[in-house]
């Protein structure tokens, strides 16, 4: 591979990429990567999994999207607890392989599961410098997100292993695991988190704190003929509320039902966005919104392009997680589209809500009563006409400080 010798080159790993994005980190990465490439002056390839049947496990397919030079690696089947999730020993031989081909002058890791934690110590035995951003607590966590076996938040601040021990069914391949990759990750030149909270997490577990800098996710902004839909019958004041997230207790929904179920109202409308139509199913039958005195319609899942359409059409988004999120990016996509957001504090999520001026921040303490209390309050009174959302980083924002990041690390 030749590389464009006025250009720095970096090699971008995550492990799902377009055609087959999947989830925030996916969305961020993609946007970095044109970004980096179409204003920064980066000759950018990209390292990815990719699922085609047609090939035998890690063998490699070449391809492009969006003008990006990918790199797909077919994985087998690999289990969260296996070993092979972060320590794989066959796809450390094609990143080798890779190495070679592509030359990069850095590295750019993001979520990395399925990969293995050993591509930074191979960079960094090659002298390339790497930087990783940290979307979740892969590092951390053997459950990635810190959400226990009952299905709860771990609130554990410094990781204890003594703790871990009840979430996972080999005790010892956890030590090991801990281990091995806080000694990976010692090795990056750089370690990006998507928030303040998370930078704290991460340094209080004992990653360095002159290697931590934050690079807060970049949040798509709307269209330049962005209009919101006006409420179809605003004389009744009938609150157009939106949910995004599952029926599950991570998001809230269970405390959102409770909290309506208790209003004894039914002067509101709830849009529910159901993002299992994704994956052929659907959370419309779920008992939980039955629990719910109002109107509870769904509609299909959006993507960066039909976002603008739905919260052109939400009035408040209800977000009452149960977990404390590294950033939390839908929050952020409805608040620049003028949609007034009610957030739990949790962690990142919570970051750029400022209680009054965007949003309306509740405890995140698992009682119905301070939702309750929010919402009503929104339903007897008029929301603000403007939000405060110039502090909110946009993709533009965010790819400006990550090419200043990766040029710094330059060797």
């Amino acid at each position: 591979m030749v590389a464009d010798a006025q250009k720095p080159r970096v090699l971008i790993g995550n492990i799902f990429f377009s055609p087959a994005p999947f989830g925030g980190a996916t969305i961020v990465t993609e946007h970095m990567a044109q970004l980096l490439k179409e204003r920064h002056g980066w000759d950018v390839v990209v390292l990815t999994s990719i699922n085609d049947p047609e090939l035998m496990p890690y063998m490699i397919r070449r391809y492009s999207t969006h003008g990006i030079d990918v790199i797909g690696v077919k994985l087998p089947d690999i289990h969260p607890f296996s070993e092979l999730s972060w320590n794989n020993p066959e796809f450390n031989r094609v990143f080798q392989s890779v190495l070679d081909r592509v030359e990069p002058d850095a590295i750019h890791l993001h979520s990395i599961q399925n990969f293995g934690a050993a591509c930074i110590s191979i960079a960094a035995d090659r002298g390339i410098p790497v930087a990783v951003t940290a979307h979740d607590c892969w590092f951390l966590c053997e459950r990635q997100f810190m959400i226990n076996h009952t299905g709860r938040y771990c609130f554990q601040t410094t990781i204890d292993p003594k703790v871990c021990r009840f979430c996972v069914p080999d005790f010892n391949a956890t030590k090991k695991r801990m281990a091995a990759l806080k000694s990976s990750l010692d090795q990056a030149s750089l370690v990006l988190y998507p928030s303040e909270f998370h930078k704290n997490l991460h340094i209080t577990n004992g990653v360095d704190v002159n290697r931590s800098k934050v690079n807060k996710n970049g949040v798509k902004m709307p269209d330049a003929d962005f209009v919101r839909t006006p409420n179809a019958d605003p004389a009744k004041h009938k609150v157009r509320f939106g949910f995004v997230g599952g029926p599950g207790p991570i998001k809230g929904a269970s405390i959102m039902a409770r909290a309506f179920k208790d209003l004894k109202r039914t002067d509101y409308e709830i849009r529910v966005v159901d993002a299992a139509t994704n994956a052929g199913q659907s959370w419309r039958y779920d008992p939980v919104w039955k629990e719910i005195p109002g109107t509870v319609t769904f509609i299909p899942a959006y993507n960066q392009k039909t976002i603008d359409s739905v919260f052109a059409e939400i009035d408040v988004l209800l977000f009452p997680s149960q977990w404390k999120e590294s950033f939390g990016l839908t929050v952020r996509e409805a608040m620049v589209r003028g949609t007034w957001v009610v957030a739990t504090d949790a962690g990142g999520l919570s970051e750029d809500c400022i209680d009054g001026e965007n949003s309306t921040v509740i405890p995140m303490d698992g009682d119905s009563e301070t939702l309750k209390n929010a919402i009503t309050r929104i339903l007897d009174n008029p929301l603000p006409s403007k939000l405060q959302v110039d502090h909110i980083v946009s993709t533009e924002g965010q790819s400006i400080q990550l090419d200043e990041y990766l040029r710094s690390i330059l060797k």
